[in-house]
């Protein structure tokens, strides 16, 4: 680094970040990313020379740290869904000789080696079989935990069979140091994947017993193609490579930097390895994090108890390596922690001076630990048998081991004195294909409450009697499946927070992990004559990133909020017209005014007009004005001062329109009614005839007719003087046609 020369200005608002600092370059063009803290946004990397500068485009990036293209979460996630190689170990295949022979009655078994074939049931007639060595190359499983034990033997039956074979099958192992023991099953090979076939692991005999209802349901094309599959043992491929005995039980200190005396202990669960570390370890790597990291390599086909008490055992051995201890355990992992613990702390109960390392122990961290249990062994029996052909980082497991009993017990043991504990948990479950449809953990198996397809929330936040649930302070959740919670940059970045939390409180000026932002640029044409420097605008502690949004209503819209996910502190205020103001009060007493309005011409309708033929409508055209103002007032309330329509108005005005409704339609069938009385139809003979000449049955008829007009006359008569509050008078268009009508009959009968 280099002094910043007096005559380079920087930009206002503006503070240094990094800088100014030279390259070792000589005219080529470079991708370089910085580590920066994460307490600076609108970062901008200067380049200058001879005092002027102008800026690099450059990209903020606050998880990821990429190199080229690719991002290294995804580099190491595609290192370690791919297969390793080792040829180094030497291993030695059994090889069975090929037996044939014809199926009977008084011959149901059929032998190659330590191969045994036997037919428990209903044999078909002249069946052939036959057992010998697979002669061709077979792909291993997709899963790359997951290898080929021994080389793969073929049941050929000679003819198609019809029908259910019952049958037990005894296939032998070779002796292995590449796989572990307690984990070999065997498999068949149908449809390009190979499928579990449940059955009794006999390690002292390195052999597998299965008995299966149809042996036929393992054949395609008249084949069977079986083989003996295990998880590789990552610790044994270690211990060889390195040159010492693996016991089941290995510490490996994997990352030390600038001395530091704080160690933190990550522990695997069991769909994971000491590999599934390479993502934090990475992390403190790339960007040189003072701190050691050690991984606890074990064997799941032990006890619990065993595992916990060769573990404080190693802790005790390394204890002048270690100043503060920082226990973080994943699933099983957590268990192995609290009963390492518990032990540990009984025996220093009775000898002070064992166990030193208690005292050193600062934080423990228990990352989806199913304290209350699991379901059962269902759940990962069904996980193993998606993951055996999926390209995965998910480390497969024994599933006759016995942790996964205890893993379904779970395992309540009271919190330490004097040791702060963080709680990490998911909340987004597994889903299984079960064949022709997919199901969910939690249906399969009934789960209750938030879980991570293992564990419940709660289950995880329990740690002995309590619950460590204050959120964001002790205790994270996150929309994460149970193994994600290891691998997933977001949790990740949690954990690293929890992990430098004491560091980031000391203010150093250094970016430290978790609590900081890479900045990536690409320099064309680098010369060493150069200088450069990064500049950011500084914010407060308040408005700094934080990955699961915990900041959200503190008042300050930071980094990584906006409208959506934080409306609280970041929706945009709206300046609202001042009327507004008054707008509740003055809706209020209108609509009070409505209401009485309405009341009066209910009562001069009904009450005290209710026996005249038509009522007056001052009231109401009054109150269908009234209610069209105040429907009007309602929606511009709701739309322009965002305010919402009370219940109250919503029922007024749908009360009110619906009378409104009732009163339109009486008045139209009223008026078609006065129509229809008004039109009369007046026959010809009525004007034509004499009425002496008239049939008696077409005298009656005008008589009637004769009548119905003075009837109409005389409502008519009523209705005008009703309604004009005068006397009739003869221009009345409606009188003078009804006397018209009347006298021309007269005259005509006349």
């Amino acid at each position: 680094m280099i002094e910043v020369p007096t005559e380079l200005k920087v930009p206002e608002g503006y503070d240094v970040v990094s800088g100014p600092f030279t390259l070792p370059c000589s005219g080529q063009s470079i991708d370089i990313t910085f580590n920066l803290p994460d307490e600076y946004k609108n970062l901008k990397l200067l380049r200058c020379k001879d005092g002027q500068c102008y800026e690099i485009i450059g990209m903020s990036n606050l998880e990821n740290l990429t190199c080229g293209n690719e991002s290294i979460h995804d580099s190491i996630e595609r290192k370690l869904s791919e297969r390793e190689s080792y040829e180094r170990i030497p291993e030695v295949f059994e090889l069975q000789p090929p037996a044939k022979g014809l199926i009977t009655e008084g011959q149901r078994v059929l032998i190659s080696g330590r191969a045994k074939l036997e037919f428990t049931g209903w044999i078909p007639p002249y069946l052939l079989v036959t057992i010998s060595t697979l002669n061709t190359s077979i792909a291993e499983p997709l899963n790359p935990s997951l290898g080929i034990v021994n080389v793969p033997q073929v049941i050929t039956l000679e003819k198609a069979i019809q029908g259910k074979i019952p049958a037990r099958i005894i296939f032998p192992y070779s002796e292995t140091r590449k796989f572990e023991s307690d984990t070999i099953q065997l498999f068949y090979y149908k449809n390009n994947e190979w499928n579990l076939i449940d059955g009794k692991n006999n390690p002292n005999e390195k052999s597998i017993e299965v008995t299966t209802d149809d042996l036929t349901q393992f054949e395609e094309n008249n084949k069977i193609i079986l083989a003996p599959l295990g998880v590789i043992c990552y610790g044994c491929i270690e211990a060889f490579k390195q040159g010492y005995n693996y016991s089941g039980l290995h510490l490996k200190k994997v990352y030390d930097y600038g001395k530091s005396k704080d160690a933190f202990i990550l522990i695997h669960g069991l769909m994971s390895s000491p590999r599934t570390f390479e993502f934090i370890v990475n992390d403190f790597k790339y960007n040189k994090q003072p701190a050691q990291i050690w991984t606890l390599e074990y064997s799941t086909g032990r006890d619990l108890d065993v595992i916990a008490q060769e573990f404080i055992d190693t802790l005790e051995l390394h204890l002048d390596e270690y100043d503060h201890i920082y226990l973080i355990g994943h699933s099983l992992g957590s268990f192995v922690i609290q009963e390492g613990l518990l032990r540990a702390n009984e025996a220093k109960k009775k000898d002070p001076l064992k166990y030193g390392f208690l005292d050193r122990v600062k934080n423990v961290v228990l990352i989806a630990g199913p304290h209350e249990g699991s379901p059962g062994v269902e759940v990962y029996r069904n996980m193993f048998k998606n993951l055996v052909n999926e390209k995965t980082s998910t480390q497969l497991f024994n599933m006759n081991s016995a942790l996964l009993k205890k893993l379904s017990e779970g395992l309540l043991v009271q919190k330490m004195p004097n040791i702060q504990y963080y709680v990490i948990a998911g909340s987004r479950t597994y889903e299984f294909n079960l064949g022709i449809f997919k199901v969910k953990s939690e249906e399969l198996l009934g789960i209750q409450g938030k879980n991570d397809g293992i564990t419940t929330i709660k289950g995880a936040q329990r740690v002995g009697e309590s619950y460590i649930n204050n959120s964001c302070k002790d205790f994270f959740g996150i929309d994460l499946t149970h193994t994600e919670l290891v691998t997933n940059p977001t949790a990740l970045r949690v954990l690293e927070r929890i992990m430098n939390q004491q560091r980031a409180e000391e203010k150093s000026d250094n970016a430290v992990l978790g609590y900081n932002q890479y900045f990536q640029s690409f320099i064309q044409s680098c010369t060493a004559d150069e200088y450069f420097m990064i500049v950011g605008q500084r914010i407060e502690e308040e408005a700094t990133y934080d990955p699961l949004n915990c900041k959200c209503g503190n008042g300050v819209c930071g980094v990584g909020e906006n409208e959506l996910n934080c409306p609280i502190d970041c929706a945009t205020p709206t300046r609202l017209p001042g009327i507004c103001l008054i707008a509740p009060v003055t809706l209020n007493f209108f609509s009070i005014i409505v209401i009485l309005v309405f009341i009066a011409y209910l009562i001069e309708k009904y009450f005290i007009v209710y026996h005249r033929e038509h009522h007056g409508r001052k009231l109401q055209y009054t109150t269908y004005v009234l209610l069209l103002l105040l429907a009007i007032a309602s929606v511009w309330t709701r739309m322009v001062c965002k305010k919402t329509v009370p219940y109250a108005y919503l029922i007024l005005l749908v009360g009110a329109l619906y009378v409104i409704f009732i009163e339109v339609r009486e008045l139209l069938s009223s008026n078609k009614k006065q129509t229809r009385e008004t039109s009369l139809k007046i026959p010809r003979f009525a004007f034509a005839i004499p009425k002496a000449h008239l049939p008696p049955r077409a005298k009656s008829s005008l008589e009637k007719l004769d009548s119905a007009l003075k009837h109409r006359r005389h409502h008519w008569l009523r209705i005008f003087t009703h309604q004009k509050r005068q006397k009739p008078k003869v221009q009345d268009p409606e009188l003078r046609k009804i006397d018209e009508m009347l006298k021309r009959m007269k005259d005509k009968r006349e």
